[in-house]
């Protein structure tokens, strides 16, 4: 056992030098919790503290003398926009607009070009297009065979088919001169001779009499150009106005294909026969001429294939009443 206050092997607390425990030692009180502790009535106060300087905003403006600035996108658009078209790319490419502008325009012209063609393009007269009537009417007639073999002027009342003919000169008629006062008596003379009545079978007063149904017949274009007959059988050659206002007019040379319009409308290529060219003949490019005025009145008529041929001289609305020479007539 050792001795003395001073060992403590066990970890007790120490004994002084009378045996006894120490008394505890405290620390010296805090002067601040003393106050606070005597005034428990007073309101707590914060810690003083010094006011803050609002902070600036930062400006993003290219500051005068700095030592570096920035951009615009503007700016920096036109930057981007240079090194991505150089000059050569941007002639380049003007060169390509300019050769589509022109190849656009010189495609614009032909167009226009071709629009005003096809619609200027010649062209049959439209059906449809009926003449005036009229009461009377003259023509001038020079046919041969196959046609009637006639040449001379003839006038026509269009009612009563009263008519009168007159031979041409050099013609196989020249100096004849025959009349119908009513369309169904008929008499002739020779020069200043006297009126007789014409022998049964006279070639003349023949040639006369079948030539007026097909006069007659013939008023406006659709007499002749029957609707059938343009689809597919008329080809126009030419188109073309002669003369000038009031006396203008149009002149229309076709080819018609009488061969296959007489096959396939039967019908239609006799009544062609009988009423519109005496004598027609069949054939792939048949020539026909015709003249129409600005009444829509064909006023001349030509199929050289069948050598017939006339010319409308007048029409009138005024009746035509010939002579009469019953009563002074002998009989032939």
């Amino acid at each position: 056992m050792t001795t003395g206050g001073t060992d403590n092997t066990n970890g007790a607390e120490p004994f002084d030098q009378q045996g006894e425990l120490p008394e505890p030692s405290l620390p010296a009180p805090d002067p601040d919790l003393v106050a606070v502790s005597a005034s428990v009535t007073a309101a707590p106060t914060l810690p003083s503290s010094e006011a803050r300087a609002p902070v600036p905003m930062v400006s993003h403006a290219p500051v005068v003398g700095a030592s570096t600035w920035y951009r615009t996108d503007q700016q920096r658009y036109k930057s981007v926009y240079r090194r991505a078209n150089p000059w050569y790319r941007r002639v380049g490419r003007a060169v390509v607009g300019l050769a589509i502008i022109a190849v656009l325009a010189g495609l614009l012209y032909f167009g226009a070009q071709a629009v005003q063609d096809y619609l200027d393009r010649d062209k049959l007269p439209k059906p449809g297009q009926e003449a005036p009537e009229f009461a009377s009417t003259s023509f001038l007639v020079t046919s041969s065979s196959p046609a009637p073999e006639l040449a001379g002027t003839i006038t026509v009342d269009t009612r009563s088919r009263a008519y009168e003919f007159v031979g041409q000169a050099n013609g196989p008629q020249d100096g004849l001169q025959i009349v119908s006062p009513d369309g169904t008596r008929v008499y002739l003379r020779e020069g200043e001779g006297p009126w007789r009545e014409p022998v049964e079978g006279d070639d003349d007063v023949a040639a006369v009499t079948s030539a007026l149904p097909y006069l007659l017949g013939v008023n406006d274009a659709d007499d002749v150009l029957e609707n059938q007959m343009r689809k597919g059988y008329v080809d126009l050659i030419d188109e073309a106005t002669e003369g000038v206002d009031p006396d203008a007019r149009e002149r229309y040379e076709m080819a018609v294909d009488t061969d296959n319009y007489g096959s396939d409308y039967p019908l239609q290529w006799q009544d062609f026969e009988d009423r519109v060219v005496p004598g027609a003949v069949l054939g792939e490019a048949v020539p026909v001429t015709m003249w129409v005025d600005d009444d829509h009145v064909v006023v001349r008529l030509r199929d050289d294939a069948a050598h017939w041929a006339w010319e409308r001289l007048t029409y009138a609305d005024e009746g035509f009443a010939p002579i009469d020479p019953g009563g002074v007539a002998v009989t032939g």
